[in-house]
């Protein structure tokens, strides 16, 4: 009998798994001009300030199974001023590479998705690098088109 996948609020005891993550956030190739180093810096700092804030505006979980924990999604409420109701946002998403393909990053995406519902959000969203092809096409099959793009130019 397999060992159910269980989702749970993540903890300040995560913060180590969290960290074991981030390299995923890279590994695809950042757009010209990013600094790997300084956007993971980023990116550990606001997950790591989120694991100690509870609110009801957001949800951060943890996907496990077995106690081993697999991946984390977090997830916020938000009302852009081009919206007429607010939206789930998807702040950040990853999964173990070991865990990929076994339905941990759809059970994430699912559990963001019920939460959205749930706090009377019309819509989710996320974004993703236009390099990072894998994780487009995981979105895309789960129903997820491109709404707008953003341009970027470096100024420096």
């Amino acid at each position: 009998m397999a060992i159910p996948l269980t989702l749970r609020p993540a903890t300040l005891e995560d913060a180590d798994f969290v960290r074991s993550l981030l390299p995923r956030f890279v590994e695809f190739g950042l757009p010209s001009g990013r600094d790997p180093g300084a956007f993971l810096e980023r990116i550990e700092r606001a997950l790591l300030s989120n694991l100690e804030q509870e609110d009801a505006f957001s949800a951060f979980w943890i996907a496990e199974q077995g106690g081993e924990p697999l991946g984390f999604l977090r997830v916020e409420r938000q009302v852009e001023a081009d919206q007429d109701a607010p939206m789930a946002y998807i702040s950040d998403v990853a999964v173990s590479e070991s865990a990929q393909g076994r339905g941990v990053g759809r059970a994430l995406m699912a559990a963001a998705e019920a939460w959205g519902r749930e706090n009377g959000c019309a819509q989710v969203a996320l974004k993703v690098f236009a390099t990072n092809t894998h994780a487009r096409a995981f979105y895309a099959s789960l129903g997820y088109a491109e709404d707008h793009l953003e341009l970027v130019k470096p100024l420096g």
